[in-house]
C-alpha cells in the first residue's frame, strides 16, 4: 500500500519506471545471494561470521552492477535513451559543425534499419543536415511544413510524434498533410529547438524498425538534446547564411564579371564601328595631304584632339570639315560614335530634340565626339544648350565620358559674334583651338593626288576600271583658282569623268565638263618636270 500512495504521489512519472527496474535489478541479484547466505549460515554455523562476511561484499557488488543489470530490463526505449544521451554529451563540443556532426552520428546508432538516420532541420538557412554511414556530416537545401512548429509547439515538451498524428487526423483534417510528410521522411517524432526568437529548426527521429511508443523519458531526453543544439545551431546558421552570402556574393561578380566581359565586348565592337566611320572621312584628307599648309593643320588638329579639347574650324565654302574633324576624334582618347550634325538644317533647329534623353545629339555622341556643322546657324538657346552641356564637368550629363565637341564655322569667331549669330561664352570657349584648313587654292601640292584620288574612285564606279590624268588636263586644273574648293574639283571631275573615252582625262575632256583655260599668265602655274620629284611623291603613272 505505501509503493502504491507512492507511485500515485510521485510528481515524476519517470521514477515510477526507474525505481522499478532497480528494485527487480536488486532483487534478482540479492534474493539469490541471501538464499545462499542463508543456507550456508545454516549448513555451517562455525563459519556464519565469513559467509555473512562474504554475503555483504556481494551485496556491495550487487548494488554497483544494479544499474547495467536494469538496462536490459528496461523497455524496448532503453537504446534509444542511450544515444540520446551519447548525442547530448556530443554535443558539448566547441565547434559546432562538428558537435551536430558528432549529435547526429550519435542518433543514427539508435537504429539498424538501412537508410535510417537522424536529421536537423533548419528554418535560416532551410537546410537539412544528416549523416551518411561513413559519419560525414552533409547538407542539403530543404524546407519543411510550417505547421510542424506550430504542432510540435502545442505538444509536451515540443515533440510532435507520427502516432499522434496518425490518431487524429479523423478529427483534424489539417494535419493529415504534415502526417504525409512524416510518413514521407519515414520520421518517428519532430523536436523543435528554439532561442529567444523562436524556432530555428528541429530534430527529426526515424522510424526505423521501431514499434513502441516515445516515453517520457525519451521525449525529454530528446528536448534537452534540443537546448543543447539551440546554441549551436544559431552559430551555425550564422555561419551557413554568412558562407551563402558568401557563395551568392562570389555568383553575382562571376555574373558581373561575365556582363562586364560581353559588355567590353559590345563597346569594343561599338568602338571598333565607330573608330571605322571617323576613319573612313579622314581617309581622303590623310592620303591627299602633302603640302606644308595641310600638314600643319593636321600636326595642329591631333595635338588638340590628343588634349581633349575643344575644337573649331574655320572651314571655307566647298571644304569637307567632316573629314578635318575626323583627324581631331581618330587622335582623342575619346572611343565612342562619330556624330556629325548639320546646323543648317532646319530638322536640328528643335530645342526639345537636343533636350531629349534619347534622341539628342549630345547624347547619341556620349563617349565620342559631335561635329556640329555651320554652327552659327542654329538658334542661340541651342547654341547656349550645347554650351551648357559641353562645359559640364565630368559625370553630370555623360554616361560614359562627355563627348568632345568639333564646330565648323565658315567667317571669323570676331565676325560672327559682332554680327550676333554665335552665343558669346560658346564663342570664347572655342576660340583657342580655333584652326584654320587651308583652301585648295593655298595646298596646290594636293591637287595632284586629290585629282588622281577622285578620278580613280568616278572611274571604278562609273568603268570599273581606275581613270588616270594626262599632263595637259592636270596643268590646266592647277591654273584654275578653284573658288568652290573641293566641292568644285570633286563637281568637275566627276562629270568630266563621265564625258572621258579614254583611260585618262584628257584637255578636252575637262573643256567639255565646263572648265576653261585661264588667260591670265599669273594664274598659270606650271608641273613640275622633275621626275624624282613626281617618283617621290608618288605620282608617276607607268
Amino acid at each position: 500500500s505505501v509503493a502504491c500512495v507512492w507511485t500515485a504521489m510521485t510528481k515524476e512519472p519517470t521514477t515510477v519506471s526507474s525505481a522499478l527496474r532497480g528494485i527487480l535489478a536488486v532483487m534478482i541479484l540479492g534474493a539469490p545471494t541471501t538464499l545462499v547466505a542463508g543456507l550456508l549460515a545454516r549448513g555451517s554455523p562455525d563459519h556464519a561470521g565469513a559467509v555473512v562476511l562474504g554475503a555483504c561484499a556481494v551485496s556491495i557488488g550487487v548494488g554497483l552492477v544494479a544499474r547495467a543489470v536494469a538496462r536490459p530490463l528496461g523497455p524496448e526505449q532503453s537504446r534509444w535513451l542511450d544515444s540520446i544521451d551519447a548525442a547530448t554529451q556530443s554535443a558539448l563540443q566547441p565547434e559546432p559543425d562538428e558537435a551536430i556532426r558528432s549529435a547526429l552520428n550519435a542518433l543514427s546508432r539508435a537504429t539498424s534499419t538501412p537508410g535510417a538516420k537522424a536529421e536537423l532541420w533548419r528554418t535560416d538557412p532551410e537546410q537539412r543536415l544528416f549523416v551518411d554511414i561513413a559519419g560525414y556530416l552533409h547538407v542539403e537545401r530543404a524546407s519543411a511544413p510550417d505547421r510542424i512548429y506550430e504542432l510540435a509547439e502545442l505538444e509536451p515538451e515540443r515533440t510532435v510524434r507520427a502516432e499522434v498524428l496518425q490518431a487524429i487526423q479523423v478529427r483534424r483534417p489539417d494535419v493529415r498533410s504534415s502526417l504525409a510528410w512524416f510518413e514521407a521522411h519515414r520520421a518517428f517524432s519532430a523536436t523543435v529547438v528554439v532561442d529567444e526568437q523562436g524556432p530555428v529548426g528541429f530534430i527529426l527521429l526515424p522510424r526505423g524498425n521501431r514499434t513502441a511508443v516515445m516515453t517520457l523519458e525519451e521525449a525529454r531526453a530528446v528536448r534537452l538534446l534540443a537546448d543543447r543544439i539551440s546554441a549551436l545551431l544559431a552559430v551555425s546558421s550564422a555561419l551557413a547564411r554568412s558562407r551563402e552570402r558568401e557563395l551568392a556574393a562570389v555568383s553575382r561578380a562571376d555574373r558581373l564579371d561575365a556582363e562586364r566581359q560581353r559588355y567590353e565586348n559590345v563597346f569594343s565592337s561599338e568602338s571598333g564601328r565607330h573608330r571605322a566611320v571617323a576613319e573612313r572621312a579622314a581617309r581622303v584628307v590623310r592620303s591627299t595631304a602633302y603640302g606644308s599648309a595641310a600638314r600643319m593643320a593636321i600636326e595642329k588638329l591631333e595635338r588638340l584632339g590628343r588634349n581633349n579639347l575643344p575644337v573649331a574650324l574655320r572651314v571655307p565654302a566647298g571644304v569637307d570639315a567632316a573629314g578635318w574633324a575626323a583627324l581631331v576624334h581618330l587622335a582623342s582618347p575619346r572611343q565612342g560614335a562619330f556624330m556629325v550634325v548639320d546646323g543648317a538644317s532646319g530638322s536640328e533647329h528643335d530645342l526639345s530634340l537636343w533636350r531629349d534623353e534619347l534622341r539628342s545629339p549630345w547624347r547619341l555622341a556620349d563617349g565620342g565626339s559631335l561635329v556640329v556643322l555651320d554652327l552659327p546657324a542654329l538658334p542661340e538657346e541651342i547654341q547656349k544648350h550645347l554650351f551648357t552641356s559641353s562645359a559640364l564637368p565630368v559625370g553630370k550629363e555623360s554616361k560614359i565620358c562627355p563627348p568632345g565637341l568639333i564646330a565648323a564655322v565658315r567667317r571669323p569667331l570676331e565676325q560672327l559674334l559682332s554680327e550676333g549669330r554665335l552665343y558669346e561664352p560658346l564663342a570664347r570657349w572655342l576660340k583657342d583651338g580655333l584652326v584654320e584648313i587651308p583652301s585648295l587654292g593655298e595646298r596646290p601640292e594636293d591637287l595632284r593626288a586629290i585629282a588622281l584620288d577622285t578620278l580613280a574612285r568616278a572611274g571604278l564606279a562609273t568603268r570599273g576600271a581606275p581613270l588616270g590624268i594626262e599632263d595637259s588636263a592636270l596643268r590646266l586644273l592647277m591654273e584654275h583658282n578653284w573658288p568652290g574648293n573641293d566641292l568644285e574639283l570633286y563637281s568637275l571631275l566627276t562629270r568630266a569623268a563621265q564625258l572621258a573615252s579614254g583611260p585618262a582625262l584628257t584637255f578636252a575632256d575637262l573643256s567639255k565638263a565646263g572648265l576653261v583655260e585661264s588667260s591670265d599668265p599669273a594664274h598659270d602655274t606650271p608641273l613640275p618636270t622633275s621626275s624624282r620629284r613626281l617618283r617621290a611623291r608618288g605620282f608617276v603613272r607607268k
